[in-house]
């Protein structure tokens, strides 16, 4: 089982009445200005290996990855992940990997950082507008966590802070990156808002191949 711990800031604009008991509208700005955006996603895990007809063994795994681009929103190509594109400059993007004593790191190499991004059910596709991404740079850019599927979690009618709502089933399953899913619950949590910024807490689980 992996868990997965996400960090990002973005821009989320808040309709705020004077009374903060009130219900807050949540929904993107619609500024036109590009946005910057910086994430983190931290997993650890176990993850079982088998060679041939020996019996499997386990791993401990531990990822952590960050980014910081500048994004500007393109125009829906559809409904729901469909609606969901943008374009990205990546100012820096890297991901480094421990599976029990072995170590690696990946970073998105300077001349493949145009990119963008198009949301599909099942997590967010990427690729370069000025040459074809390498593998590694394609995995890198495919984790769970991706800025763009948080937009999809926002409720459709305005909350009260420490209310509750439950996101869509493609919108659970695009955050988490799952091809095929068995089942996709999360349960969203409006914590706080100040100055125009909201604290969302998530949790939930989303059960799946990949």
């Amino acid at each position: 089982m992996l868990r997965i711990a996400l960090f990002a800031l973005i821009a989320v604009h808040c309709c705020l009445t004077p009374l903060r008991a009130e219900p807050v509208t949540l929904r993107e700005s619609t500024d036109a200005t590009p946005r910057m955006v910086t994430c983190q996603v931290r997993t650890t895990g176990e993850i079982s290996v088998q060679a041939g007809t020996e019996a499997a063994s386990a791993h401990q795994l531990t990822a952590t990855a960050e980014f910081q681009f500048l994004e500007r929103r393109l125009p829906s190509a559809g409904r729901d992940a469909r609606s969901l594109r943008s374009c990205r400059e990546f100012l820096s993007g890297g991901l480094q990997t421990s599976i029990s004593d072995s170590a690696t790191a990946i970073e998105l190499p300077e001349h493949l950082r145009l990119i963008v991004a198009e949301g599909q059910r099942e997590g967010v596709n990427s690729w370069c507008a000025v040459g074809p991404l390498t593998r590694d740079t394609a995995d890198l850019l495919e984790l769970p966590g991706d800025p763009l599927s948080l937009v999809a979690l926002l409720p459709v009618t305005p909350v009260e802070v420490g209310e509750n709502w439950q996101a869509e089933t493609w919108a659970a399953q695009m955050l988490a990156t799952i091809e095929a899913a068995e089942s996709a619950e999360i349960t969203c949590t409006l914590r706080d808002v100040t100055s125009g910024v909201a604290t969302i807490d998530l949790s939930g689980t989303v059960k799946g191949q990949r």
